[in-house]
């Protein structure tokens, strides 16, 4: 348990328990397992090592395998699928307490890898890479720890296809791709196994392409994006898919022409991206849709002019993205939403308040917790740097993070946090990888732990 314990601090209120209760008074003892482990079920992961610690027979309970099952279900790390299987729950807790940098290359390590997408548990990545057998145009992939990255081919032999999101379980993915059957169309799209690569089809009969699916519910039952929509002169309009309705258009905010739509929470039924408003012809700002489709303004940070929310929680009571903020002569800086605080100012790397540097959140946990994204360093011609934000410790570098644990090659840069399992222990990170003096896009599953996981 010392990698666990590693993790998190023994708290002085655990400390006294385990002088307490390794007295001989201690009444414990007439307890039966099963309610010694019921308590222990509710323990902290800062409480785990000086209460495995206080005795032989404790130490012997909490190493059943049932009650790790449960500290991976209060730290969110279990998916639909895996959930239902026997596994050691404590490996795999150790694993999400355990620093590391895994690239997500292809057999040939000279093709260009962006990673997009995470599903619940960091076992399921999608994003695409250049394929060398087809003139190193775009094809979406699926990357599992034990097959590696996998192209999901193509609609229709068109050129090429990009993943951008996956359900809990990794059994769905959405993205876009050139549609061999349209004229090579850009169309969403949604795979399964069993179905391969299938159109979602034209917005209201639009006969253009450019059709792009960002993301969907984590069992897949609902696919948002965006799309020309015929019944509005082909204005890129925002949608939400469902098998039983197809396309349906989303409203824009009052005088907003054109909509996106990027994001949802777990069960579909908030979407949120950025609307058009009051005639404005190249201003957005942030804006989340409920159940009925009706879209509402998040606003922007100091009045500034323009916004985008790029993610929201599983559980939809956090928001995050970018806005010019009017306080620091509209740079654009992270945001982190919620109804009771509004639009915050995640600041930057920098400290937030040089307004030459610019910050964007795009990642999200399961309930806002933590938050991945970008922030340049010193001017916007500066270098950009992943980050992680928290609410304890504030925006911290990525790299720095790696660096001072020497997992991040020399070669290697690390630029942006694109995803993030509902944990906010494993997240996709894209960057550099200056191989053989060539710097290709390049992808990471990164396992950055948390003190206070559960």
């Amino acid at each position: 348990m010392a990698s666990l314990s590693a993790m998190a601090e023994e708290s002085p209120e655990a400390r006294a328990s385990t002088q307490l209760c390794s007295q001989e008074s201690c009444p414990t003892h007439i307890l039966p397992d099963e309610m010694l482990l019921h308590i222990f079920s509710y323990l902290n992961l800062r409480d785990i090592h000086p209460a495995s610690s206080t005795n032989r027979r404790w130490h012997e309970l909490m190493e059943d395998n049932g009650l790790w099952k449960i500290y991976a279900e209060r730290a969110h790390l279990l998916s639909p699928s895996r959930s239902v299987h026997t596994q050691d729950y404590k490996a795999l807790i150790k694993e999400h307490c355990t620093p590391s940098l895994l690239p997500l290359r292809s057999s040939d390590e000279t093709r260009e890898v962006l990673a997009f997408g995470i599903n619940v548990d960091g076992s399921v990545i999608v994003g695409r890479t250049s394929d060398r057998a087809y003139h190193d145009n775009y094809r979406a992939f699926r990357w599992t720890p034990e097959a590696g990255p996998i192209s999901l081919g193509t609609l229709n032999n068109g050129y090429s296809s990009v993943a951008y999101a996956t359900t809990a379980d990794g059994s769905v993915v959405v993205g876009y791709a050139l549609d061999g059957a349209e004229e090579n169309k850009m169309k969403a799209f949604r795979w399964t196994a069993a179905t391969g690569m299938v159109s979602l089809g034209a917005l209201n009969g639009s006969k253009e392409g450019y059709a792009f699916a960002r993301a969907l519910s984590a069992d897949g039952t609902v696919v948002v994006g965006y799309s020309p929509d015929g019944a509005q002169r082909n204005k890129f309009r925002a949608f939400q898919w469902k098998a039983e309705t197809g396309m349906v258009s989303l409203s824009t905010l009052e005088g907003g022409k054109e909509c996106n739509a990027f994001a949802t929470n777990a069960d579909g039924s908030i979407l949120v991206g950025q609307s058009g408003y009051n005639n404005h012809k190249n201003r957005k700002i942030a804006c989340c849709w409920d159940t009925e489709g009706e879209a509402s303004s998040l606003g922007t940070l100091n009045a500034g002019e323009r916004s985008c929310a790029w993610a929201i929680s599983a559980d939809g009571s956090v928001i995050v993205g970018e806005s010019q903020d009017g306080a620091q002569e509209n740079a654009d800086r992270a945001f982190r939403w919620t109804a009771p605080e509004g639009m915050v100012s995640l600041g930057t790397l920098t400290g937030g308040t040089d307004s030459r540097a610019r910050s964007t959140a795009q990642a999200v946990n399961h309930d806002g917790t933590v938050i991945g994204g970008q922030s340049s360093i010193g001017t916007p011609e500066g270098r950009l740097v992943a980050f992680r934000w928290t609410r304890a410790k504030g925006m911290e570098s990525l790299e720095d993070y790696f660096n001072q644990r020497k997992l991040l090659p020399t070669n290697c840069t690390l630029t942006m946090v694109t995803a993030m399992t509902a944990s906010g222990t494993v997240m996709v990170i894209q960057g550099k990888d200056h191989i053989n003096e060539r710097a290709n896009n390049a992808s990471w599953r990164a396992v950055v732990p948390r003190g206070d996981l559960f």
